[in-house]
């Protein structure tokens, strides 16, 4: 079970005990020195906070490999050339000339 508190995510401890609460309210208390506690009927419920920080992915942790970030950009560019192509603005005369720039199908 999970709770959100102040935008940090605390996983209570997986028991039978707390598992009956679930979708119950619980109680957050927030002491002096920044430590939080999670009651329920008089009950403090054991938790940790999740880390947060192993979700976050950058750009460089996924294109490690020189070949994919390559491939990455090309697809990018496709997409980009794909959004002009749809724009109703462009003219015909436009479109034409990104597909035979790009190569691609009339």
């Amino acid at each position: 079970m999970t709770l959100n508190h102040k935008r940090i995510l605390y996983v209570i401890e997986d028991t039978e005990q707390n598992r009956r609460l679930r979708r119950h309210r619980v109680s957050v208390h927030e002491h002096e020195d920044g430590t939080i506690t999670i009651h329920h009927a008089g009950r403090v419920l054991a938790h940790h906070v999740h880390p947060n920080d192993e979700a976050r992915i950058t750009h460089g942790g996924i294109v490690g490999n020189k070949h994919l970030a390559d491939t990455l950009e090309w697809i990018a560019e496709q997409q980009r050339q794909r959004e002009r192509l749809a724009n109703p603005k462009t003219s015909l005369r436009h479109k034409k000339r990104i597909r035979m720039a790009a190569d691609l199908p009339a």
